[in-house]
């Protein structure tokens, strides 16, 4: 039975740099990429921290209407999937996570899912994502020194707060896991060691 694979973890922790390797490497599988709050709002939203309930749940509506076509012929390899849930918890509340689980849960049952999850601390996500959160602001034409902070101090908060959700449904989601972390390590050597344990799995 094909797997669904599913590329998980937080801002700048390499899940991106990851699938596009598996990509590269892979051309004969089925390759689903992450629906994100700029394709669905436009190139000049500012992020995910500025997010709201209304564009996450459009996301997740999207999100899987992708998982329709998806059968067990074929192993798919998708970037973040049932993790939007993270985002969801957060701005839409557990309750709507809940419900959203279980929508996951009917489709991935009936495919053989398999989750990879880097994990990254939230420290290590913001300093490798600080100067795109500044050149973000540059481009929105916010010039204001007062300004800057204020909005830096959000995206930095935001990491922060994402994180324990990240692991809270890391452990709370009933498929086959592996975890590896990616906090200290090169990029290269990441690279290196994360598709050789991936790929353990999908040449089984």
């Amino acid at each position: 039975m094909a797997k669904l694979v599913i590329i998980a973890g937080p801002q700048s922790s390499g899940k991106t740099t990851l699938f596009n390797v598996l990509k590269n490497r892979y051309p004969n599988l089925r390759f689903i990429d992450e629906v994100n709050v700029y394709q669905l709002a436009g190139e000049n939203h500012p992020g995910g921290a500025f997010s709201d309930k209304t564009l996450e749940l459009k996301l997740l509506e999207e999100d899987l209407n992708r998982l329709k076509n998806v059968d067990d012929k074929r192993t798919t390899v998708i970037e973040t999937g049932i993790f939007h849930l993270v985002y969801c918890e957060k701005f839409c509340g557990r309750d709507t996570a809940r419900i959203y689980l279980e929508k996951y849960v009917q489709i991935y049952n009936k495919l053989q899912p398999l989750l990879f999850f880097i994990d990254t601390k939230p420290e290590i996500s913001w300093r490798r994502r600080q100067e795109k959160y500044k050149d973000r602001i540059a481009r929105a034409g916010i010039t204001d020194e007062k300004d800057i902070i204020k909005k830096l101090s959000r995206y930095q908060k935001h990491l922060f707060a994402l994180y324990p959700i990240w692991l809270k449904f890391f452990d709370k989601i009933p498929y086959e896991k592996i975890i590896y972390r990616n906090s200290y390590v090169s990029e290269a050597e990441f690279i290196r060691e994360a598709f050789l344990e991936l790929q353990k799995s999908l040449l089984q």
